[in-house]
């Protein structure tokens, strides 16, 4: 299963979640590591909208269906009221 989604959080939120699981490897620059899953960030440009801009990164996980869902949600749980 592959599972892209785009997120308005700065980089370093995104790149502190997964080191702060004790589950999950960092595989290289913004890269990790959850069972089967592969995890990937990356920064995208600045959401525009008005005066205001938002940081934003895209963040890519790829494995089996089981995995990529349980970390995606974890994810999810803790971005969920940041966009």
């Amino acid at each position: 299963m592959t599972k892209e989604t785009i997120w308005n959080v700065p980089l370093q939120h995104a790149a502190a979640f997964f080191h702060d699981q004790i589950d999950v490897t960092e595989a290289g620059s913004h890269a990790f590591v959850f069972r089967s899953c592969r995890i990937s960030i990356k920064e995208l440009k600045p959401a525009r909208t008005g005066i205001w801009s938002s940081k934003r990164v895209q963040l890519r996980l790829e494995g089996e269906d089981a995995d990529v869902e349980e970390i995606y949600h974890r994810f999810f749980l803790r971005f969920l009221s940041m966009g």
